[in-house]
């Protein structure tokens, strides 16, 4: 599919959001609208960008009590009780506001100008967890009601997050699926074909349970007694950070990379031979707060030509297609037959890394997507 060209539609919109590199990235793709990015974070942040039609605004969060309550149960993030400071100054002259997800405070703060100025809103969702606890626990709960009334366009990362639309009874006509991009020119096989005998896999990201390190960790020490040319590579940062490290430090077959920088990452997918994301439902009190939405990761890797294996988790099954190794969560047994079938299988590895280039560049090219979004967008003008 090719990129049609298009006019400035001499609107602007104003995208509120964090900073991540691979999110400014697909909004940098924007292409009719002249985009206001603003990020929000509680250190500074600085990006440079070359598009005429783009401009990036880095402000501070506050907390507008005394301490965040939020910090009893999490480090600071979505569920912290913070609004943006002076957000309000920097949307005067907007024509349409884009949000993320439907329970954070600074979002509510968006809504509250965006209605009072009657300026059409846009809110992303990822969510794919039903009746998600933000949608009945306050007061989380209020704020989910109000974006949910005043929203114009819910624009769904995933067909699985239409299980969380759903139970709040958003008519699907305000709905539209539309799947997230990477840049596929960063995310790319390597041009060279590896001839190693040692076969690496690789874990990045948020360093958890949740994300089903632990699991990956003791399926790793009982795959290298019988497979001595076999390295684990783990990047990111976490709750399991200090163990990762003490481990790397014994074992000369695992290597902690820690947080690595997004202009670093394609070349670390680059070394690997399997990506592995065995993930786990998160709870609180028996309650499910958080399942694996749509990862960027697994769009990194596919684009990257890496075999998957990973576990049915939220939109997982939807995000890497039928071609790839899924088990259920926590099995430990299958997650090293799945793994094991791959380390042994040189062929099987590479032909299912090409079908999910393939995939990569069906489903999951920024340019693409970006378009995509802005053109659903833009029908609200």
């Amino acid at each position: 599919m090719g990129i049609k060209l298009y006019r400035m539609s001499g609107k602007t919109i104003a995208i509120i959001r964090g900073s991540r590199p691979n999110v400014v990235s697909f909004y940098e793709k924007f292409e009719r609208f002249k985009v206001k990015y603003i990020s929000a974070s509680f250190k500074s942040f600085d990006h440079k960008s070359t598009k005429k039609n783009f401009e990036f605004i880095n402000l501070p969060y506050y907390n507008f009590l005394k301490f965040d309550p939020a910090r009893l149960i999490t480090q600071y993030g979505n569920l912290s009780f913070a609004f943006i400071k002076n957000l309000e100054e920097h949307l005067g002259g907007v024509d349409i506001i884009n949000i993320s997800d439907t329970y954070y405070f600074s979002n509510l703060q968006a809504v509250n100008w965006a209605l009072k100025n009657k300026v059409p809103i846009v809110t992303v969702v990822w969510c794919t967890i039903p009746n998600h606890i933000t949608t009945w626990f306050p007061p989380y709960s209020f704020i989910t009601k109000k974006i949910v009334e005043a929203t114009d366009l819910f624009i769904l990362r995933s067909r699985t997050t239409l299980k969380f639309s759903d139970s709040l009874n958003i008519p699907r006509s305000k709905t539209k699926v539309i799947y997230k991009g990477i840049d596929l020119q960063k995310f790319s096989p390597s041009p060279v074909t590896s001839h190693r005998s040692q076969i690496t896999i690789l874990f990045t990201g948020n360093l958890s349970r949740a994300k089903g390190l632990d699991d990956l960790l003791c399926v790793f020490e009982e795959l290298r007694r019988h497979y001595k040319d076999l390295r684990l590579i783990v990047a990111g940062s976490g709750e399991m950070r200090e163990q990762v490290k003490r481990l790397s430090l014994s074992s000369t077959s695992v290597e902690f990379r820690g947080f690595v920088p997004y202009k670093r990452l394609p070349d670390l997918y680059r070394e690997a031979d399997i990506y592995c994301a065995p993930s786990k439902d998160a709870k609180i009190f028996g309650i499910k707060y958080w399942e694996e939405y749509f990862s960027y990761t697994l769009m990194e890797a596919q684009a990257s030509s890496l075999p998957i294996v990973s576990t049915h988790s939220g939109g997982i099954c939807e995000e890497v297609g039928d071609g790839n190794l899924l088990v259920a969560q926590g099995d430990t047994d299958a997650l090293k037959t799945a793994l094991e079938s791959l380390i042994l299988d040189k062929n099987k590895r590479e032909k299912i890394g090409r079908q999910n280039r393939a995939r990569a560049e069906k489903f999951f090219d920024e340019k693409i997507q970006a378009q995509r979004t802005e053109e659903a967008i833009l029908k609200l003008l």
